[in-house]
């Protein structure tokens, strides 16, 4: 009988690289007493099987539409999956965005088979792992799962990659940064003309080097404008008109700075 390695949810937590949804969810800590009482052992998990990422907490056994998919791999410790969420589906997309969030909260599961030969419950294997019923030798493993409570010992997200930046969102990041290094500059200049120093002929160099580069910058701006210059001229393009005053600030202040 397919089984999975979850518990009911109760009030306990326990927590365990662009556009990629990649990860890595560590499924279960082997040699331990997990919360099922089984003791899943080192080479007992389908190294290099491809399985699918369950909807959270394993509903695509009750018709949910799976997430991702991934691959299982394992070690002398643990057993994990290296998975991607399919961010072009809805239900991929949201998925990842909820695990992201949880962080160290998100604990993981796993849907398995364990063959008739596949474990032991032999007292002498038993009483090496005190409290274990079962000792599983081998399991067939066919989906993970995020999951509010996790029967494996020690899962979680080990890592996460994040979905490419929206457009507005990456536009104010360079902006901040752009604001950032030119603060840091004039913080600069400002210490070493209180010692009676100027600006070093490398930094000038690279502040120069910038303010070459935000001029062309400004051109193209400039030229992108013109061309996407819609029919009625009293309604500018709002997005068009906001990246156009940015860079304007950054060329006054760069302007001010003495760098242009």
């Amino acid at each position: 009988m397919r089984s999975y390695k979850a518990i009911p949810a109760r009030v306990e937590w326990k927590a365990g690289s662009d556009q990629t949804g990649e990860f890595r969810a560590r499924l279960a800590t082997l040699n331990v007493v997990d919360k099922d009482f089984d003791v899943s052992l080192p080479g007992s998990f389908p190294d290099g099987k491809r399985i699918l990422i369950s909807a959270y907490q394993h509903m695509s056994w009750y018709g949910a539409l799976p997430v991702g998919d991934g691959v299982v791999g394992s070690n002398a410790g643990e057993a994990w999956v290296d998975g991607k969420f399919w961010l072009d589906t809805e239900s991929g997309l949201q998925t990842y965005k909820v695990v992201k969030n949880a962080g160290d909260l998100q604990e993981w599961s796993y849907g398995y088979d364990v063959p008739a030969d596949g474990f032991s419950v032999d007292k002498a294997d038993l009483e090496q792992f005190p409290g274990a019923v079962r000792i599983i030798k081998q399991q067939d493993v066919f989906e993970g799962s995020p999951v509010l409570v996790g029967a494996g010992v020690n899962t979680g997200t080990e890592f996460i990659k994040s979905i490419q930046e929206p457009y507005a969102d990456e536009a104010a990041r360079v902006l901040a940064l752009a604001k950032a290094w030119l603060d840091r500059s004039r913080e600069l200049a400002a210490l070493r003309a209180k010692e009676g120093r100027v600006l070093s002929t490398a930094n000038r160099e690279r502040l120069t080097a910038l303010a070459d580069a935000l001029n062309g910058a400004i051109t193209d701006i400039t030229e992108l404008l013109t061309a996407t210059e819609p029919d009625d001229s009293g309604k500018a393009d709002e997005a068009a008109v906001d990246a156009w005053l940015q860079y304007e600030a950054i060329k006054a202040r760069l302007s001010a700075a003495g760098a242009i």
